[in-house]
């Protein structure tokens, strides 16, 4: 008796924490009773499915119309931001001037730029 105890709590817990455990079968009547309470099933009439369908259908219209105007917007926003570092780089090299004129010739360059845009 003493040495069945061992061996039993052993393959206990061999079992208990395996890789791979295998869930135990159910029995037929119980998976036949569980599948029949979670499949339900939904009667619509003509007229609601038909409404439901068009809905459907305009909000895909909807949803392309957005998908446009988001990916012209992304656009827009890189256009934008490039033209952000561009301007940026352009005050860095006025900041950067070591004297007054050379800070003012700089301003006009930079100007002279702009406009030429």
């Amino acid at each position: 008796m003493k040495l069945i105890l061992p061996f039993a709590l052993l393959f206990v817990s061999l079992t208990a924490f395996a890789d791979d455990p295998k869930p135990l079968p159910m029995p037929p009547a119980i998976a036949d009773a569980t599948q029949a309470a979670v499949t339900d099933t939904v009667t619509v009439h003509k007229a609601e499915y038909d409404r439901l369908l068009k809905e459907n259908e305009s909000l895909k219209g909807e949803n392309y119309r957005l998908t446009n105007r988001r990916n012209r917007l992304v656009i827009e926003n890189e256009r934008l931001a490039a033209e952000v570092g561009m301007w940026k780089s352009r005050l860095e090299r006025v900041l950067q001037c070591s004297s007054l004129q050379e800070a003012i010739e700089e301003i006009q360059a930079v100007l002279n730029l702009g406009q030429g845009q």
